[in-house]
């Protein structure tokens, strides 16, 4: 068990602790091993004596502890957006160069985010942890894409590992809590490969959660200027999703992205419009659809457009309004750039009224380059992680390793000692 040095809690408080939890895993029906270790911190928790729920503790099917919200000193929703974004530009996580292209439509993001915690978590969860004692602070935020799939955006923290853990930790735990009953099904995420701390907890999604079950995208962030002459072909047809497209869209999709994108994305679903999380979004008075448009050589569907336009400002690369352009890989440069400039030429008026100049398109590195040689500029790299409930609790144990290294190496610091 793991105590401050000046706690003044008696081993035999301690022992009928110990008792207590193990007698409610036993009339759970769960037996525990006869060596377990049991640690429970109470590190900046009141000094009132309370008792942890034994399913925050320990999950008997993976033989690990789930550690809740509460446990970690986290709070869901409970700051409000101008404190948060205070927060942001303080630590940050919004700094000089950034706050400058976002200043236009700022005020509107904080708007839209205010928005949606009238929803309270259904659209919005909010995690922050604060240790007011150590002055450490941090946050992570998702939002709802559709009905089973939620974006995990916005680690940020002033410094401390601990805070970091804490968070990301708390809010995959509601996530495993809530994917039976409320359809939180996928999680995607988009990192910076060149930001290490990102990559090494986003990007190491893969070692540990199973591939057909994860998946891990490397795309180009494109800004195209709407007003930008784009050069059509007429030999390449581009037509709007209709039904009737459904099964070969599925097939296409499958092939030049991943099984997981077309289902996290309810690609295989009646809903590919999105009219039913559209509904909760117009219910405070947003939206959020997706068009898409297709384009054709002949009979053969050679290339996708997926427009996603929503709230500005809920990722602040604008990415929750990126028009994706995917292409068929085996296509010589030639065909993919004329399949590029008449998907981007018709998708042009789905942004008609988008608050930035500018047109956010998400693209891999082959049509990046051939847009470069068309004047378009790169702006950075993005990956995108999706990964599925089945491997919520893979990543969790995943999350909980890479940081237990640190973290040990903080609560040293902090002259915390162990009781065994």
């Amino acid at each position: 068990m793991v105590f401050p040095k000046k706690s003044k809690l008696s081993s035999k408080i301690i022992s009928e602790e110990y008792q207590t939890i193990i007698s409610k895993l036993e009339d759970h029906g769960i037996v525990p091993p006869t060596k377990t270790k049991f640690s429970y911190s109470v590190l900046n928790t009141p000094t009132t004596h309370t008792t942890p729920n034994i399913h925050q503790l320990y999950d008997p099917a993976n033989n690990i502890k789930l550690e809740s919200a509460e446990n970690l000193n986290c709070k869901i929703n409970q700051i409000s957006i101008d404190e948060l974004f205070n927060k942001y530009e303080k630590n940050g996580f919004i700094y000089p160069e950034k706050m400058k292209k976002l200043k236009p439509y700022f005020e509107q993001i904080k708007h839209n985010w205010k928005k949606m915690l009238l929803k309270n978590d259904s659209l919005l969860s909010i995690y922050t942890y604060e240790n007011p004692i150590t002055n450490h602070w941090a946050s992570v935020s998702s939002w709802k894409e559709n009905q089973s799939l939620w974006c995990c955006q916005h680690l940020s923290s002033n410094g401390n590992p601990i805070g970091s853990r804490s968070v990301l930790l708390a809010m995959q735990k509601g996530f495993i809590d809530k994917a039976p009953t409320h359809n939180y099904n996928y999680i995607q995420n988009w990192f910076r490969p060149t930001n290490k701390y990102a990559k090494k907890v986003f990007g190491s999604l893969q070692n540990t959660v199973k591939q057909n079950i994860s998946c891990i995208f490397e795309h180009c962030y494109l800004a195209i200027n709407p007003a930008s002459q784009l050069q059509t072909s007429k030999n390449i047809t581009i037509k709007n999703y209709h039904v009737n497209h459904h099964e070969e869209l599925i097939h296409f999709l499958t092939l030049n992205r991943h099984k997981m994108f077309v289902e996290a994305g309810q690609f295989d679903s009646n809903d590919i419009n999105l009219e039913n999380i559209n509904e909760s979004y117009k219910s405070i008075g947003l939206f959020k659809r997706r068009h898409i448009l297709l384009a054709f050589s002949k009979s053969q569907l050679i290339g996708v457009a997926i427009a996603y336009r929503s709230p500005i400002g809920l990722n602040f690369s604008l990415l929750e309004n990126r028009c994706e352009l995917i292409i068929n890989n085996n296509l010589n440069s030639d065909t993919c750039q004329k399949i590029c400039s008449n998907l981007l030429n018709q998708v042009k008026t789905y942004y008609s009224n988008f608050e930035a100049p500018y047109i956010p398109v998400i693209t891999d590195n082959h049509n990046a380059t051939l847009l470069t040689i068309m004047g378009h500029n790169i702006i950075r790299k993005y990956n995108q992680s999706i990964w599925s409930k089945d491997g919520y609790i893979d990543w969790y144990k995943n999350v909980d390793k890479i940081f237990s290294r640190v973290c040990e190496r903080e609560k040293k610091k902090h002259l915390v000692h162990e009781i065994r």
